[in-house]
């Protein structure tokens, strides 16, 4: 499938990692994805109206790092840094950064898709 060619670009490590990522994110809603290429990045779009769109993004500069994206005119990564920051690190108003070294955290990442895909849903997921 070319669309996930974005991932496959990846080193195999890297790869491994934002497939398993990619699954937590397909798997963190009910709703239905439209899964696409935005800024050469792997991006989930939600049902209009629901959420923000969320991007997958791996990068030889930070080689030890995937990151979760996504729209920088919303509240979400200051809601996941309000849930996680003591667990991840986070860029700005634009990204938390997952570390490939270590086991993820699949149910907080998960929970942080959720979040980000449904976040203009009133209380569209548990907290935490």
């Amino acid at each position: 499938m070319e669309l996930l060619g974005t991932l496959a670009a990846a080193p195999k490590l890297a790869r491994a990692q934002l497939m398993e990522l990619r699954n937590l994110v397909l798997g963190a809603t009910d709703l239905s994805l439209e899964e696409t290429t935005r800024w050469g990045q792997h991006s989930f779009i939600p049902p209009r109206k629901f959420g923000t769109a969320g991007r997958l993004h791996w990068t030889p500069a930070a080689p030890d790092r995937a990151e979760m994206l996504v729209h920088c005119g919303t509240d979400v990564v200051a809601r996941w840094r309000d849930l996680y920051g003591s667990r991840f690190a986070f860029d700005g108003k634009r990204a938390v950064h997952i570390p490939l070294v270590a086991p993820f955290a699949s149910d907080a990442i998960a929970h942080m898709a959720a979040v980000a895909l449904c976040y203009r849903i009133p209380s569209p997921v548990s907290e935490g």
